[in-house]
């Protein structure tokens, strides 16, 4: 264990990836923090698909009648070890101005989103629909072949969510793999 200073417990986790939570295991994890509408975030459906998933984890399906709707991501951290023995199962560490519990072994979810954004519909079907769909309206067509021809620039692709996650990591220099994944995380209470 590394002390920070004399009130804070530090210790150091090697990161293995940055991702997101797999939706199979969205519905056992705590809902996000903060206002209501935060509680729509990204889960990982498969290798390729990205679900919106509600508060209690379910997938999300589109409201009738709505025309867009705040959605975020949660990134979920991969790891190696536990902290010399610091951190367990539902134990918490801050790391790059954000709070995460250990939800498994070797896994922790971001209690908080690090991204959030209104999301509209044509951005939904553009990432999920084929570009032939007759569920696009004339006045959508223009709109939709420009999302999807910019997919990085869209959080309902896994292109979008990679750029969005890939930004966060840079930004608060976390070092991910490699030779040197070494990272200090500051304990926020453990489960004990």
């Amino acid at each position: 264990m590394i002390e920070k200073d004399a009130g804070t417990a530090c210790c150091e986790l090697d990161l293995t990836e940055v991702t997101l939570l797999p939706v199979e295991i969205a519905a056992s994890v705590k809902k996000c923090a903060g206002r209501g509408a935060e509680n729509i975030w990204y889960c990982m459906k498969d290798e390729k698909d990205i679900v919106l998933v509600n508060a209690g984890g379910k997938s999300f399906e589109w409201p009738e009648g709505c025309d867009y709707l705040w959605s975020g991501v949660r990134p979920m951290l991969k790891f190696s070890g536990n902290g010399n023995g610091k951190l367990d199962i539902g134990g918490r560490f801050r790391i790059a101005g954000h709070t995460f519990t250990i939800i498994s072994q070797g896994m922790a979810l971001c209690d908080e989103l690090i991204f959030h954004k209104a999301l509209t519909l044509t951005e939904v079907k553009a990432a999920t629909l084929p570009a032939d769909s007759s569920d696009v309206t004339p006045e959508e067509k223009e709109k939709f072949d420009m999302i999807r021809n910019n997919p990085q620039e869209n959080p309902c692709t896994t292109e979008g969510i990679e750029n969005i996650l890939s930004q966060w990591i840079e930004k608060n220099n976390l070092k991910i793999s490699g030779t040197d994944c070494r990272n200090t995380v500051e304990i926020v209470d453990n489960a004990d």
